[in-house]
């Protein structure tokens, strides 16, 4: 059997990073789509949108 996983080349993790992360974000392009689940929306989703306020972007939550 093959497994083949693609993704993009940098994967960032720290403490309060996801008020960063639309300097990363920008990296990859013009337009971000964000998907997250409640979780993310309940507990940081003002630190999301901070993090995102330069950039032109769209949150899509799922269940």
């Amino acid at each position: 059997m093959i497994k083949v996983l693609t993704s993009p080349g940098k994967y960032v993790q720290g403490k309060k990073v996801i008020k960063e992360m639309g300097d990363y974000i920008k990296e990859l392009g013009e337009k971000a789509l964000i998907i997250a689940d409640p979780i993310v929306e309940e507990l940081f989703l003002d630190d999301l949108e901070s993090g995102l306020k330069e950039l032109d972007y769209e949150i899509e939550f799922f269940k």
